[in-house]
């Protein structure tokens, strides 16, 4: 949390809350589900196949390149980078170079867990860094980040006929029924729109609030 706090001027709760709690939450929910999810899933057989049984099977990609940003650089690298390991894959993580801090601390953790080394490299490097790795023709991009460079990442990686993922941000509305107490509403929006500076993909955008409710 530390770590954290100093590489992006975060409080130490925000840290707690945004980036350390919710990486524990999903690795629990990948821990207890993985098998189950990944697990072939028996489908209709269509009617000229009767015969058959028909089945998905879930196979990993091979290499995927996780592109990590600075605005919650322990969850939005950890996330994806254990996500894409836990089903099978080979990932190389290049996090944002504003967060070397954080960077240094995911390192030690998958050294001490040993799959640093053997399944996880972590690359640290600029955005020009970040386009030469996929030059090296990854089998998947998953790039969490803003407009202006998802659009450099998806054309490069088209140029190798690359699939990409793109987490660019969030258009939030926070809405405001007619029985909302008023108090806790106004916290809600101020906590929503400005934690983090503003600086969270979910931060609240606008607000939809009930005709009766406008004027306070």
């Amino acid at each position: 949390a530390e770590s954290i706090r100093e590489d992006t001027g975060k409080t130490h709760a925000e840290a707690l809350i945004s980036d350390i709690l919710p990486t524990l939450e999903i690795l629990h929910y990948i821990r207890d589900n993985l098998s189950n999810i990944l697990a072939p899933q028996r489908r209709s057989t269509p009617f000229l196949y009767r015969r058959s049984k028909s089945y998905v099977e879930y196979h990993p990609r091979g290499v995927v390149l996780v592109i990590a940003p600075w605005n919650n650089p322990f969850q939005l690298s950890m996330v994806p980078a254990l996500s894409a390991f836990a089903a099978g894959n080979a990932v190389v993580l290049k996090p944002s170079e504003q967060t070397p801090g954080v960077n240094d601390r995911i390192r030690t953790i998958l050294r001490t867990a040993d799959i640093e080394s053997r399944n996880i490299q972590v690359v640290p490097g600029t955005g020009r860094m970040a386009q030469d790795l996929i030059d090296a023709r990854p089998d998947m991009v998953f790039f969490t980040g803003g407009p202006r460079n998802g659009r450099s990442v998806l054309k490069t990686a088209s140029e190798h006929l690359i699939p990409v993922i793109l987490e660019l941000g969030g258009k939030d509305p926070m809405i405001v029924f007619e029985d909302a107490r008023t108090d806790r509403a106004l916290q809600g929006a101020l906590y929503g729109a400005f934690a983090h500076a503003g600086q969270h993909c979910v931060s609240t955008k606008r607000l939809y609030v009930h005709s009766k409710l406008y004027e306070e």
